[in-house]
């Protein structure tokens, strides 16, 4: 299963939502994700908001992953 820690680890605390889905493949769409501020993402180097969180379909959604 793949957490906010796990990605947290791998990336830092600034990912957008569209690098989550690239690297894990998984469709999340907005309302999966719970949003902290908008910064740069250091992946795509594009301002996003910023992933702090995931709601249960979020969470459903990355546990195979």
């Amino acid at each position: 299963m793949v957490s906010i820690a796990r990605i947290r680890d791998e990336y830092g605390d600034n990912i957008c939502r569209r690098c989550i889905n690239r690297k894990y493949h998984s469709k999340l769409v907005p309302d999966d994700c719970q949003y902290g501020y908008t910064y740069t993402c250091p992946v795509c180097k594009k301002v996003h908001n910023i992933v702090v969180g995931f709601s249960l379909r979020g969470q459903g959604k990355l546990l195979f992953k």
